[in-house]
């Protein structure tokens, strides 16, 4: 057998492995490793001009990177390292928050050996924010995944948001080692007020069964950006009228780069961190999760998606975000992006299959030279989009050179 068909077995068989969650090898937080940093093997399958974008400082370019090894039982050991990646950095977090709102949501089907069937029912539609007319106040959790991830869907966002409320999400990242995650917006609603409010809701099994009634709840606490306040940019576009000084963003939603990154590697890989810091999902739901994570919209079949509208760059930054074509049939890309005020993110688990080689991979970059923000004059097509395509063929190719040696 040829050293490439050894490892795509034991990058396929790996994966599977994950979902049943083999021996543990615990490690207690994202710590960087000693060990040397990939970073010039990666940056040097950039193309110059988007090289270059790692020294302009108004880019503020975040990157989180782990590389994966595997034991001879297929046992993967995760060595992670960080450029630039500084949780006091703050950066708009956009759809990147919707990956922590979603799982803690299923968190709670989970608790009550639910499944994919299992729906989430609001009372009434959510005070403020993205909800368009006739959106559902009932939605199974499947259908309801598939949204969030294939497509990043805001309304359902905004749905387990309103199921959940903002005491329960923090308590439970918190728990989790999440302290400087802060989901503290439905989006579409800037009211920080109306933003601790949240109306009754319920859970059911998929025969109608109550398994969770909530009432309306308001907190107590005006939870705000860890960084305590945050203003950016040379102005704001409020409406038609520009509001020439910095604008603040400190009750928006924030995730530092570091802590979507633990999210993802915690799902995929949930034996390479220690109990406590595993999310609490079923075999079943979790696969299920990581189904949508990785799907791309031509895949979906409930929802459907037009691929003429979605293509399979959609909400697939890293690798795909510059391309207009189908996805290459080697590549693996579970995860979650974001874009909003010209941030784009992106926190992914990548992998050739055909090489057999895979790594986890986060980024963020800033495009906004005039310094407006709400403009919608952002160079995301320009600049950012390929940045961060470049980027993930770049990571994945640095991970075939370590492979041939």
């Amino acid at each position: 057998m040829s050293l490439g068909a050894t490892s795509r077995r034991r990058l396929l068989a790996g994966l599977a492995a994950a979902l049943v969650l083999p021996r543990v090898r615990a490690a207690p937080v994202l710590r960087w490793s000693a060990e040397p940093t990939p970073w010039a093997a990666i940056f040097r399958h950039l193309p110059p001009a988007l090289r270059r974008l790692l020294d302009e400082p108004r880019h503020q370019i975040q990157i989180v990177h782990t590389t994966v090894q595997r034991d001879a039982d297929g046992a993967p050991r995760l060595a992670h390292h960080g450029y630039r990646a500084d949780a006091a950095r703050w950066f708009a977090a956009a759809s990147l928050i919707k990956l922590p709102v979603a799982v803690l949501a299923l968190e709670r089907a989970a608790a009550h050996a639910a499944d994919g069937a299992a729906r989430i029912v609001l009372d009434v539609p959510p005070a403020a924010g993205e909800w368009p007319p006739g959106e559902p106040l009932d939605q199974p959790l499947a259908r309801s995944l598939e949204r969030v991830f294939v497509v990043s869907d805001n309304a359902e966002y905004n749905r387990h948001y309103e199921f959940l409320g903002p005491d329960a999400i923090h308590q439970r990242l918190a728990a989790l080692g999440y302290v400087d995650t802060r989901a503290i917006a439905r989006i579409g609603d800037f009211n920080p007020a109306s933003n601790r409010a949240v109306g009754g809701s319920r859970l059911l099994a998929a025969d109608g069964t109550v398994l969770e009634r909530h009432p309306p709840r308001r907190s107590a606490i005006a939870r705000r950006a860890p960084q305590g306040q945050v203003l950016r940019g040379q102005g704001w576009m409020d409406g038609t009228r520009l509001v020439r000084e910095p604008h603040d963003f400190s009750y928006r939603n924030f995730l530092p780069l570091a802590e979507a990154h633990r999210m993802v590697a915690a799902l995929l890989y949930p034996q390479a961190f220690a109990p406590a810091q595993r999310f609490a999902l079923t075999p079943s739901l979790r696969t299920l999760l990581l189904g949508a994570m990785g799907r791309l919209p031509r895949q979906s079949r409930d929802p459907l998606f037009d691929p003429r509208e979605f293509p399979d760059g959609w909400a697939k930054f890293l690798v795909l975000g510059d391309t207009t074509g189908p996805a290459p049939a080697w590549l693996r890309h579970v995860g979650k992006s974001g874009m909003a005020y010209g941030y784009l993110s992106e926190s992914a688990w990548l992998a050739d299959a055909d090489a057999g080689v895979e790594c986890f991979l986060s980024a963020v970059v800033h495009v906004n030279a005039d310094g407006i923000y709400n403009d919608d004059r952002y160079e995301y097509e320009g600049v950012g989009l390929p940045f961060l395509g470049a980027l993930g063929r770049a990571a994945l190719a640095a991970a075939r050179d370590a492979r041939r040696g």
